[in-house]
């Protein structure tokens, strides 16, 4: 069901993170209910290693957003999400 719906949002032309994947299986059983917090030491493990490219995301996000201004000396400065080059189906709203 999330995937289909990750398809649909890169066919909008909406700003999603393509690369790394993480799919968490028997997710119930690994976060703490109550709190929200991850209570499997591999998940945690699993996810803090795809940090690094979450950052670099949000920074060519930044840039694609809000132009050459934001990019700075971020390391993913004037790189593009490739489905941003798609043409638009939709005016962009204010």
């Amino acid at each position: 069901m999330q995937y289909d719906l990750r398809k649909v949002q890169l066919y909008l032309d909406v700003l999603v993170l393509a690369k790394p994947k993480v799919f968490i299986g028997m997710a119930q059983t690994k976060f703490d209910g109550h709190a929200g917090h991850c209570a499997d030491e591999p998940t945690r493990n699993i996810v803090t290693d795809q940090m690094p490219a979450f950052e670099r995301w949000i920074a060519a996000a930044a840039c694609v957003l809000h132009g050459a201004s934001a990019c700075g000396s971020s390391p993913a400065a004037g790189r593009r999400n490739p489905a941003r080059a798609r043409p638009r189906a939709f005016p962009r709203l204010p």
